[in-house]
């Protein structure tokens, strides 16, 4: 009928529909009869042993204990940069909000002589990036509405937080333009501070072997 009426714009529209369809009925049928091969829980971990053969652990205990060490120390390494302590630390800050800032993304700033050259490299680096990109600016403040938008547009998830707290508490608080203002200002102090929220602390790491057979 479209075609009759010679509207393209509807034509297109009906293909597009139509196309879609029998891309749904062919590739669906496939995925179902061909599967997918997905990674499995971890039951076991091994860790890389430097002196001896890697030792392998199997009950759930062991695994949870030794992927939460590992974990662990991975998350901290960051904490042994050169960026991490001293002088740099002080000027910049862990928000990274502060007049030192400014001067390293100019090129105006003095790096302190005992400074890191690698580190100093990499700074540098992001002064010329910064030359590049200056007009695209991230703001460090939450407004109200960025956290209504951004709830009441996102997509369904129902995981909870130690609290308690899950997905749909938060968009019932985003209908609300009192407790949404109790969420942005607790978010704001803690990014103003740089002292995270308590909560924040805690975290679920699911372990899959992203290879299959390696553990």
């Amino acid at each position: 009928m479209a075609r009759k009426k010679k509207d393209e714009s509807t034509e297109k529209a009906i293909i597009r529909i139509l196309k879609r369809e029998h891309d749904k009925k062919t590739y669906g049928m496939l995925r179902v009869a061909m599967g997918k091969q997905r990674g499995l829980p971890a039951v076991q971990i091994t860790v890389p042993c430097e002196t001896g053969p890697d030792p392998i652990f199997l009950e759930k205990s062991q695994v949870n204990d030794v992927a939460g060490t590992m974990l662990s120390e991975r998350f901290v390494t960051a904490h042994h940069a050169p960026l991490s302590s001293g002088q740099l630390l002080d000027d910049i800050g862990y928000l990274g909000a502060t007049p030192a800032v400014k001067e390293i993304l100019k090129g105006t700033y003095v790096y302190p002589p005992d400074m890191d050259h690698h580190t100093r490299l990499l700074l540098e680096e992001a002064a010329c990036l910064f030359a590049k990109t200056a007009g695209d600016v991230i703001s460090i403040f939450v407004t109200t509405k960025d956290f209504q938008d951004w709830w009441l547009t996102a997509n369904g998830n129902i995981q909870s937080l130690k609290l308690g707290a899950h997905f749909g508490h938060y968009v019932a608080a985003a209908h609300d333009e009192r407790l949404a203002a109790l969420h942005v200002a607790t978010l704001n102090l803690a990014l103003q501070t740089g002292v995270p929220l308590e909560r924040w602390g805690d975290g679920l790491t699911v372990l899959l072997e992203m290879e299959f057979g390696s553990i």
